[in-house]
């Protein structure tokens, strides 16, 4: 069983797809565990901060995610963000892909908020 995992490993490495759970810094499992990073170049040159992670009254989930531009140049991603009930499975709701251009240096907070009730999410990123 470990040979076929450390075998599907090194296939998605080939493939150039760095596919979660993304860990900044060697962090302890969490909310980043639900990015998924499409680049190795996208590690490279964006920094995930902490993800604020809310349920409202309502059921509707609402992310936050903090980006920041650690180059002299700039950044343009797309994320898309995939909601989830509590085993993980997708409810139908997502975003399409969103643009976000980031100036040299610079930081956002990515937010989005569900339309539909959600315990969990996934978000997908990659260089536009």
């Amino acid at each position: 069983m470990k040979t076929r995992i450390a075998t599907l490993l090194l296939i998605a490495a080939a493939a150039g797809c760095a596919h979660g759970p993304y860990t900044p810094d060697g962090a302890v499992a969490g909310p980043e565990d639900s990015i998924l990073i499409h680049s190795k170049d996208v590690n490279r040159v964006v920094d995930i901060g902490d993800v604020d992670v809310r349920q409202r009254a309502d059921g509707r989930l609402e992310v936050s995610v903090p980006l920041a531009n650690r180059t002299a140049k700039p950044v343009r991603l797309q994320v898309l963000t995939r909601f989830l009930d509590r085993t993980r499975r997708p409810t139908g709701d997502q975003t399409p892909f969103e643009h976000i251009a980031l100036a040299p240096r610079a930081t956002t907070v990515h937010r989005v908020v569900s339309s539909a009730p959600a315990d969990e999410f996934e978000m997908e990123l990659k260089r536009n």
